[in-house]
């Protein structure tokens, strides 16, 4: 299986288990504690599934994801949010929810990102 898997999130502990539950499961994870982290790892070729949490200091989710599509990225991501958060503020979404595949909200089983992983993993294989 071709593609990668990435977690963007500020939290140290959780962005530290959802990576070791993905490679024991074999999956190529990266892990990113905001905007930065994460452009930085397109810049070095990733392409993969890429978890996405929206409350971020700096810069959040929305802003994230708007720089990866601005930086012409999007193609070499599925977008899939993490969050708690169940309400976004229009402003913030309307320009990049397109580029949203799908949303896991927290607290989640860690079998739902193995499905989901699995699922959009498949984009990549042909790429």
């Amino acid at each position: 299986m071709s593609g990668q898997v990435m977690i963007v999130d500020d939290e140290q502990p959780f962005r530290e288990t959802i990576t070791r539950h993905l490679q024991k499961n074999g999956y190529d994870t990266l892990a990113a504690d905001g905007c930065d982290q994460c452009i930085e790892h397109f810049k070095n070729g990733f392409k993969g599934v890429v978890f996405m949490d929206l409350k971020m200091p700096d810069k959040d989710g929305w802003d994230t994801i708007k720089e990866i599509v601005g930086k012409g990225y999007s193609d070499n991501a599925v977008i899939v949010l993490l969050t708690a958060s169940s309400r976004y503020p229009p402003s913030k979404a309307a320009d990049v929810k397109q580029y949203v595949k799908d949303y896991i909200p927290k607290p989640f089983k860690l079998e739902v990102l193995d499905e989901c992983v699995k699922n959009y993993l498949k984009y990549f294989e042909k790429k």
